[in-house]
């Protein structure tokens, strides 16, 4: 279910894009980033990192009896495999953020708080507060 909402917003984005006519050429990356952008690329990479953190958890403690939902990381991934993924996610939600314009930054980088926001919360709500880092 989660894989056929993930594939629905990516293709009306992508149709969004297409009618709004998205302009990726390189001299237009990174123009008009404001300080705004920066705080929003901040929240995600902060929350980004919770949900990590709450992962790392997760593998650390199987006698919990807790897994990870994301299917595109598996039940039972590995901290190096973990690390990986969240560094990888890290870095290009950063470069999508950069490299589209502004007016679909905004929109681009809120899904992404909202998102980690509600999977930080379903976190917590299975496995409580906490965190390894």
């Amino acid at each position: 279910m989660k894989r056929l909402l993930a594939i629905s917003v990516l293709l009306l984005a992508t149709f969004q894009a297409q009618a709004e006519g998205l302009n990726l050429r390189p001299e237009t990356w990174g123009k008009n980033w404001t300080r705004e952008d920066t705080y929003r690329q901040a929240a995600y990479t902060t929350l980004l990192a919770v949900d990590c953190a709450q992962t790392r958890y997760i593998i650390s403690h199987p006698e919990s009896g807790f897994h990870e939902g994301n299917p595109w990381i598996g039940p039972h991934p590995s901290k190096g495999k973990l690390n990986n993924i969240c560094a990888a996610t890290g870095l290009g939600h950063f470069a999508v953020s950069y490299l589209l314009p502004s007016k679909f930054r905004n929109t681009w980088q809120w899904a992404a708080i909202i998102i980690e926001s509600v999977t930080i919360y379903g976190n917590y709500a299975a496995i409580g507060w906490h965190l390894e880092f």
